[in-house]
């Protein structure tokens, strides 16, 4: 059965990612952070937030993937804040 794409299905999956994140269930966040990715390949926030988590669990590769790809989707979107955030993440791995 498939996900259907609609903006209250990816706000459910973030949400459901970062309680995972936060409850310290890094594989069952970035398992949530993927279905959303699925969904919207260039949701920055979920590559920023997944890149965060993967750094929790020490894939520095993988989080500088998603960093620098949401790095890129931020600036593209005029979101220069985001964009610094996610900039000071990449300047810590």
């Amino acid at each position: 059965m498939a996900i259907a794409t609609t903006p209250a299905n990816i706000q459910d999956l973030m949400r459901k990612a970062k309680v995972k994140a936060e409850e310290g269930d890094y594989i069952e966040a970035i398992q949530h952070y993927d279905q959303v990715l699925l969904l919207q390949p260039t949701h920055a926030q979920a590559l920023g937030d997944r890149g965060l988590v993967r750094a929790n669990t020490g894939d520095r590769r993988g989080a500088m993937e998603d960093f620098r790809q949401a790095a890129n989707l931020f600036l593209k979107e005029g979101c220069m804040t985001h964009y610094e955030v996610v900039c000071s993440y990449m300047k810590q791995i």
